[in-house]
């Protein structure tokens, strides 16, 4: 897709895609695994036992699973709630738990991701997740303690599983760094923290994450309460005894077939290779299952059924990795990628090429849970064309030994295995049994990985290659090679004695991933220099070769195009780089001398893969310049006693606000104690009943029909639910009703809610949905689905808003010695990606009112809206929230249609029922980052840069509804001329309606995609007239008391020439930039930069009326006291922070103030959590609050006074 559009399109084309399958018949095959009979069992299986064993948190147990059953579900189901479902596919790490197994007597511990590992997977295993680290006594683990104490954790969502992470880290003694958390994402923290607490854990070195600098002291420092000295500070956590008892280790090499008769699966576990051979000629289709890193993900998110899975775990010769004489590696089939790094990393600087670059393509192979239980015949199997390892396997040769009953070991070289897209060649009774990488051991030997991906850790790559090169000196190509054979390769054998003596490729292998339907073998590239000179000449003429060989259409399933066939020609010439300077020191006195490379060619060697990662460094520190301060005063009403009368120095007076203190919800967080939205109601035995959504599949139509019977029918289904089950309105909508809880006629865009599930489990919810028929009609219809799409069509919904200031753009150049830059910009969507999807629990109560549960910035709105849908006074409903696992804006209005639809159920059913959206569901119905187009035409003085004027269009992509587009086109139609004095600007804006999910409000809700234009044109400008970019800023920045284009007057406060120049002074601007000019001056390739560039962003919602909040306080006969307020807590401590004003203004300890849950049935009419207010609205709240009880109790605490100083004087 361009990058400028919606990435939710990819997912509106993948419903539409698996619609278009169903009704093409593609999923015959899964339809008779549906109805196929349960498989036939093997002879041994009546024998084999049919439950698990495993050791959960210190407590054995007994346990019957469906083979279906992922660790995750069975731990949520038990009641363990610590272990979160973030994405469902092993990628954010929230789930990571950690699993002990018993090898060669010695317990391992390894860190995996319990939503892909199958809980018949870990029989005979000890399991241990973050509510286990908890101590008898009930005190957090070392590793959970300091985590808070380091300010580690902020939503929350996300901690449990780094703790998990944390602790294999520390048990396995690695050293923590930004590699140690390749499989954990943490959307708050920017990870600064959690390094510094990893860091702290561990034997102290002389380099910290975090350390002061020359210019001055770390402002956290001075608090003595993070980075380098308290990093310093804290003891190394020694790694735990670890247990596993004999009595269920033992049971890892059992014989298990567990089947699951109403699902028509089952799970084999054979001990010996003629059982396992024996199942696969029995079983053809019958999957082989490691990981279930693949399998797991086709199960649920393409809803593939295997009625056989087949573990290797009780095979320990398929878990072998050897070498083979000295020629070859030797990886069994099950050998974890983990085991054969940890094999590569002891063996590669004694033995070939091949292992170290094994090594290093391993060291970036998806992530440490993911590598700690998949296997590379796994990766090979599964065929991916953007695999990682497959490329370098076939640039080496390497061949796969394929086992069956039918015979002999059938051998198959890697190059040869995949034969169509996702195909390959296993014969249906195989199995990959061996892998035979050549080691490459020669001398004159080279061999490197390449991988470009978006980001280093645990992401899918974008063009991966494997590349081998052996050469020889010219003159040893008439002697006999090792095998007795003339290896006469060279173009012109003259047998001259004169002739210029170079290197000739004797043997090369170039494979590629991500440029075709399959891995492929660059055969006519190979060709081309095989026996040629080894030189840029050759090596660019062989380049012209791999051009075409890698050609792609401009509509490449990927996208991309050029810039993937680019990367493969950069790696060549990096390979031949990384060659040359490698061929320099082995050569011989005697030999060739290597290709030069000069000297600003040589960073071209260097990638992320044989490069170390440097460590995440930072420091903060306090500004060298006076400002004003725009604090309120946070002094009790009334001065303290003669007996406690204190120095009136800022810490006194004001703490604990501005103290570091920790977020009040951590160590709740850190030992999975703190309750989401998902964790109400979890286990087996709660009653609550789950809800799934049928959603839209088309763009554009009309929905003619809707057929549930077929989900009815299913065992476990409750009910099916509508827009002809809504009592009330099925309006709805932020601001502007435009929008149905449940479609009822038009579609606008695929992934609009239809209709409700509900059923006993969240699976069977889920695969009923599925089974629901919806016909549309008026599926001719063009949909508009980008901004130029909606121009072209005049699509646009919403007020067209236009702000100006000064002249025209005409009559503000007109004579005057400007240069004009003109150009057309677009803004990309994101996607919010809080770790907590979605998530909603509704309760039915007496009288027709509900209590909800949900996962929302809004509680208010949700409340109206649910009231609405329900056709009762909001009164009757209320709304609360605990804590959100992160929001950034996405859960302001999104998450409130899908409360009023569970509502719905909930009230016709009379039952509590819970909805929480998986991953995919949840990024394709809510929305994202507004998309943004920009179209400027800007002037600006010849002489010094300085803007003379500005004419600018915005146009947004709103979505298929306005939601809050109207606001943020406003915000940015604010913003649009950032930290800079324009005279003469005029800007207008436009919102586009699209046949896309609504967009909606996302961090800077419109601000950053205004500031982007901004700086756009300013870049320009700066190129236009030759001088650099800081320049332009800096004159152009706006002057204190000067007004901007909507009117507003920058007060004395606000000095941006002021904090420019401190800016500009306090990081040593112009040294480093001179030290980045010499550096791109040496380096032809590899460039550096480094830029400066203000913001002024407005605070506040622009809506005035938003802009108010309200806090309850109350006070105890004990002296505690109970705050709830109208915020919502999503991890940016806002509890806390009101916590700490309340404290402060009524003089007690912190540890007496307990913040509530956000209810409005406690504080009404609140606002959303949002536009950065939320601290100054609710702690401004809670500290009007306070100050009128403490008014009230004025004559009560003068008497108390006048009764101590009596007191004190009679003791005198």
């Amino acid at each position: 897709l361009p990058l400028h559009e919606n990435p939710a399109e990819f997912f509106v084309h993948r419903l539409k895609e698996g619609d278009k399958q169903k009704k093409m018949g593609v999923n015959q095959e899964q339809e008779q695994q549906k109805t196929m009979n349960p498989p036939s069992r093997p002879e041994w299986a009546s024998s084999a036992r049919d439950f698990v064993i495993v050791w959960l948190n210190g407590v054995r147990h007994e346990v019957k699973v469906s083979p279906g059953t992922t660790t995750l579900r069975f731990l949520r189901l038990m009641g363990l709630t610590g272990s979160k479902l973030g994405c469902g596919e092993g990628g954010c790490g929230a789930c990571t738990i950690v699993v002990l197994t018993k090898e060669d007597n010695a317990i391992q511990v390894s860190s995996v991701n319990a939503c892909l590992t199958p809980m018949c997977s870990l029989d005979g295993c000890g399991l241990l997740t973050v509510e286990g680290l908890v101590g008898t006594s009930r005190e957090p683990h070392a590793v959970q303690q300091r985590l808070a104490d380091f300010f580690g954790s902020q939503c929350g969502f996300c901690t449990p599983g780094i703790v998990m992470a944390l602790y294999a880290i520390i048990q396995n003694g690695q050293r923590p760094g930004t590699k140690s958390f390749d499989g954990n994402l943490c959307r708050c923290t920017g990870y600064r923290p959690i390094l510094d607490a990893a860091q702290s854990m561990m034997a102290k070195t002389t380099t910290t994450l975090s350390s002061t600098t020359s210019l001055g002291e770390d402002i956290e420092d001075l608090h003595r309460s993070c980075t380098a000295t308290k990093v310093r500070a804290y003891p190394t956590i020694p790694k735990d005894e670890v247990i596993l008892p004999e009595s269920v280790a033992s049971r890892r090499f059992d014989a298990l077939a567990i089947f699951a008769a109403e699902e028509g699966n089952a799970w084999y576990r054979p001990t010996t290779m003629r059982e396992l051979l024996e199942l696969k000629a029995t079983h053809p289709q019958a999957k082989i299952v490691s990981g279930n890193t693949e399998i797991g993900i086709e199960t649920k998110f393409k809803h593939r059924r295997y009625p056989v899975l087949v573990s290797l775990a009780a095979l320990p010769e398929l878990r072998r990795i050897s070498f083979h004489e000295t020629t070859f590696l030797v990886v069994g089939g099950a050998a974890t990628l983990t085991s054969l790094l940890a094999y590569c990393e002891e063996k590669k600087k004694t033995t070939g090429a091949s292992i170290l670059a094994v090594a290093q393509m391993l060291e970036w192979f998806a992530s440490t849970q993911i590598r700690n239980v998949a296997t590379l015949a796994g990766n090979v199997a599964t065929a991916s064309p953007i695999s990682d390892m497959n490329p370098l396997l076939v640039s080496l040769g390497a061949t796969l030994e394929l086992r069956s009953l039918r015979g002999g070991p059938r051998v198959v070289d890697v190059r040869d295995f995949f034969t169509a897209y996702r195909t390959v060649d296993l014969r249906p009774d195989e199995i990959i049994a061996k892998i035979h990488i050549p080691l490459k051991a020669q001398r004159l030997a080279f061999v490197s990985p390449f991988k470009q991906a978006k980001r280093r850790e645990d992401d899918i790559s974008i063009v991966t290659s494997g590349m081998f090169v052996e050469l020889q000196p010219s003159s040893s190509t008439t002697k006999k090679n090792t095998n007795g054979h003339s290896d006469d390769n060279s173009d012109d054998n003259t047998g001259s004695s004169s002739k210029k003596e170079e290197w000739l490729v004797r043997d090369c292998g170039i494979a590629f991933g991500g440029v075709a339907p399959t891995t492929i073998a660059a055969k006519k590239t190979m060709a081309h220099l095989l026996g040629k000179v080894w030189s840029l000449e050759t090596v660019e003429a062989a380049a012209t070769t791999l051009r075409k060989e890698t050609a792609l259409e401009a509509n490449v399933p990927g996208g991309m195009a050029e810039y993937r066939q680019t990367l493969c020609l950069s790696f060549l010439r990096k390979f031949f780089v990384q060659v040359s300077l490698d061929l320099a020191t082995r050569r011989t006195k005697d030999e060739p001398a290597a290709p030069p490379i000069d000297a600003r060619d040589a960073s071209a060697a260097d990638t992320f893969l044989n490069c170390d990662k440097p460590d995440t460094s930072g420091s903060q520190r306090w500004p060298k310049f006076t400002h004003l301060p725009l604090e309120p005063n946070l002094e009790p009403n009334s001065s303290p006693s003669r007996k406690n009368k204190k120095k009136n120095t800022t810490s006194s007076r004001r703490a604990p606000v501005g103290e570091p203190v920790p977020h009040r919800s951590a160590l709740v967080q850190v030992t999975g104690e703190a309750v989401y939205a998902d964790d109400v109601l979890p286990k087996s035995t709660d009653d609550v009943s789950h809800a799934a959504l049928v959603l839209t599949t088309v763009a554009k139509g009309t929905v003619r029909h809707v057929d549930a019977t077929d989900a009815l029918q299913m065992k476990g289904v409750l009910g099916f639910y509508s827009a002809k089950d809504v009592k009330g309105s099925n309006k709805i909508g932020a601001v502007v009703h435009d929008e149905e809880i449940f479609v009822t006629g038009r579609v606008t865009a695929a992934g609009q809610p239809l209709a409700l599930v509900v059923a006993t489990s969240q699976e069977v919810a889920l695969e009923a949905a599925r089974l629901v028929k919806v016909d549309y009609a008026d599926l001719h219809e063009q949909a508009v689905m980008t901004i130029d799409d909606a121009i072209r069509a005049d699509s646009f919904m919403g007020a067209y808003h236009e702000l100006s200031c000064g002249k025209s753009f005409d009559d503000a150049v007109a004579g005057e010695d400007v240069v004009i830059v003109e150009d057309t910009v677009y803004v990309g969507a994101q996607e919010h990606f809080y770790l907590e999807c979605n998530s909603t629990v509704c309760f039915p109560l007496e009288e027709g009112g509900m209590r909800v549960v949900s996962s929302t910035q809004n509680p208010s709105k949700t409340q109206t809206f649910v009231a609405s849908a329900l056709g009762v006074p909001a009164a009757k409903v209320s709304c609360s929230a605990k804590r959100l696992g992160g929001g950034f804006g996405g859960k302001e209005t999104r998450s409130v249609f899908l409360a009023a639809a569970v509502a719905v159920a909930a009230d016709a059913l009379k039952r509590p029922i819970k909805l929480t959206v998986d991953r995919d569901v949840d990024m394709a119905i809510t929305g994202t980052r507004h998309p943004f187009k920009g179209v400027y035409k800007v002037a600006a003085n010849r002489d010094d840069g300085r803007i003379v004027a500005a004419d600018v269009w915005l146009y947004a992509n709103g979505g298929y509804s306005l939601d809050l587009s109207q606001a943020v086109m406003d915000r940015a139609l604010f913003h649009v001329e950032n930290a800079y004095k324009i005279a003469n600007l005029t800007v207008r804006g436009r919102i586009c309606k699209t046949a896309t999910a609504s967009n909606t409000a996302f961090r800077g809700f419109g601000g950053p995609q205004g500031m982007f234009v901004c700086e756009s044109f300013m870049s320009h400008v700066a190129d236009a007239l030759g001088l650099p970019e800081h320049q332009v800023r800096r004159r152009n920045l706006y002057a204190v008391g000067e007004k901007t284009h909507y009117g507003q007057t920058l007060e004395k406060q606000i000095n941006l020439p002021g904090l420019w120049e401190a800016c500009v002074e306090g990081c040593d601007f112009e040294a480093r930039r001179g030290e980045v000019d010499r550096y791109n001056a040496a380096h032809k390739w590899r460039k550096r930069g480094l830029a400066i560039v203000p913001v002024k962003f407005g605070i506040a919602f622009t809506a005035k009326l938003l802009n108010q909040g309200g806090a309850l306080v109350h006070c105890y006969t004990d002296g505690s006291v109970l705050v709830s307020h109208g915020g919502v807590e999503m991890g940016q401590g806002l509890h806390t922070k009101v916590q700490q004003c309340v404290a402060q203004a009524f003089g007690i300890d912190l540890a007496k103030v307990h913040v509530e849950e956000t209810a409005t049935d406690k504080v009404a009419n609140s606002s959303p959590s949002a536009a950065s207010m939320s601290t100054d609205l609710y702690a401004m709240a809670a500290l009007d609050a306070c100050r009128q009880i403490l008014e009230r109790l004025e004559p009560l605490r003068r008497r108390r006074r006048r009764e101590e100083e009596e007191e004190e004087d009679e003791s005198k």
